[in-house]
């Protein structure tokens, strides 16, 4: 019993134990908004969202008002923004496989050959994508075709309109009024040169 009690007491140098398993943390409302709306703008325009840009992106995110959408506590990173879309692109494809009547297995060359094509794909849109605006334009979660179409720019606040206006390299030096007008003007401007206009 005392060469027990002075076991108990010791502590060991050296020793095994199960490693604790690390619990899921739930994603807030805010954050999974904004990676649906992220996802979805690639969906549409066929520009798969990088989650790592998205990571970047999360920690300037603002409000339609101009505020922080997210605190450091809330910034996710690049691996759980891609395992969160990983879980939305599987969602679309169960609900396209349910509605898709036949069922054809590929073949190992079928999958290199798409795997090529998508990487060739890729980079080319990154390519077009630095040098010229695509439909839609958009800043952020905010596609500013819609916007301007509904004439919603008035809702963001001037601080955020002039996010934009920087984003997208438009000059408002000139500008020194604390009015919306010339910005949504120039923001306008710019939608204008869209190919859905």
């Amino acid at each position: 019993a005392e060469a027990l009690s002075q076991e108990g007491s010791a502590p060991l140098p050296v020793g095994w134990a199960l490693s604790s398993s690390k619990t899921g943390n739930c994603f807030s409302d805010t954050q999974k908004r904004y990676l649906e709306d992220k996802f979805m703008i690639g969906q549409e325009t066929g520009h798969k969202q990088d989650p790592a840009v998205v990571a970047h992106d999360m920690r300037f995110a603002r409000n339609n008002k101009g505020a922080r959408l997210f605190i450091v506590q809330e910034f996710l990173t690049a691996r759980q923004i891609q395992s969160f879309f990983s879980r939305m692109a599987a969602k679309l494809r169960r609900q396209g496989q349910s509605t898709c009547e036949t069922d054809l297995e590929p073949n190992d060359d079928d999958i290199a050959a798409a795997e090529e094509e998508q990487a060739y794909e890729d980079i080319r849109t990154l390519v077009l994508s630095e040098v010229q605006l695509r439909h839609p334009i958009v800043f952020d979660t905010y596609n500013l075709c819609k916007m301007c179409k509904e004439s919603k720019l008035n809702k963001l606040s001037i601080p955020m309109l002039r996010n934009v206006c920087d984003h997208f390299d438009i000059n408002m030096e000139s500008t020194t009024s604390g009015r919306k007008a010339p910005y949504i003007a120039k923001i306008t401007e710019l939608v204008e040169t869209c190919d859905c206009n």
